[in-house]
């Protein structure tokens, strides 16, 4: 019977073998809408509730230089020469968050990681920095055995300090409860990346639609997955609904993707409605 199982999954697997390729190639987009815009400055208010203080106007020129710098690659540039001149600086946490989000702009995946351990060792319960490691890993070719319990073990960390969060004075309380429901939904999303890595499909579906309940306005992408891991569980319906949301919510390549996985639903043999 277990045998039999088996075959079953590889054959699941082996259909849809293109969904699942087109299942990664939308994690670029993510990436650059992680904590974007008008977001990264509530939570910056959030994660770092006492500022930091510079020795001297050099010092606090260059980093206000460096955060006001709109180009990722001139962001790293700067960034490791900040670190070269000021090593002790208190803007250290900053400079190194600064870093992660532009390799997650440049869709780096590996120095993005590599940015936020770095992070991670002057914040140890830095809750973005768990959170983006949780989203990452999962799309690190190579050992997945070694990525993915890392990818929990931080999507797990985050939810710990997420919850200890407390809102500043400067923002108010829907704002801040808003902001930590996408944090949350962010970490869910990862959890369901990693259990749509491990083949468990239905623990995938959960996490997506738990993911999707906290940040309502999610966008395309998020409903793109939850599509494709209803299709790896021959669940013809939900998939149909799910991707027909991505469709409409988009973007032009989540769209385009989604268009495909359902034009691909109606040119196969029904699956087992559930």
């Amino acid at each position: 019977m277990r045998a039999k199982d088996e075959r079953l999954r590889a054959a699941t697997k082996l259909r849809w073998l293109p969904a699942l390729r087109c299942f990664f190639r939308v994690m670029p987009c993510l990436a650059l809408l992680f904590f974007s815009g008008p977001l990264h400055g509530q939570y910056d208010l959030i994660i770092e509730p006492k500022p930091p203080q510079a020795d001297s106007r050099e010092e606090l020129d260059l980093y206000l230089n460096i955060f006001q710098l709109q180009d990722p690659k001139k962001v790293i540039e700067s960034a490791a020469r900040f670190v070269r001149l000021y090593p002790d600086s208190e803007f250290l946490a900053q400079i190194r968050r600064l870093e992660m989000r532009s390799y997650l702009t440049l869709d780096d995946a590996e120095n993005a990681v590599a940015a936020g351990e770095k992070l991670l060792s002057i914040r140890p319960r830095d809750a973005e920095a768990f959170l983006t490691l949780a989203k990452v890993l999962p799309r690190i070719k190579g050992n997945k055995d070694e990525n993915l319990p890392r990818a929990e073990h931080y999507a797990r960390s985050a939810l710990q300090e997420i919850a200890a969060l407390r809102a500043p004075r400067t923002i108010t309380i829907k704002e801040f409860e808003k902001i930590i429901c996408e944090m949350q939904s962010g970490v869910h999303e990862a959890l369901g990346l990693i259990a749509f890595q491990r083949d468990q499909f239905s623990q995938s579906v959960t996490e997506f639609e738990t993911s999707i309940s906290l940040h309502p306005t999610a966008g395309g992408s998020l409903y793109y997955r939850l599509g494709v891991a209803y299709k790896f569980m021959d669940n013809r319906t939900k998939a149909r609904v799910a991707l027909r949301r991505a469709a409409e919510l988009g973007p032009a390549v989540v769209r385009d993707l989604a268009r495909v996985q359902l034009a691909e639903l109606q040119r196969n043999q029904p699956l087992t409605e559930k």
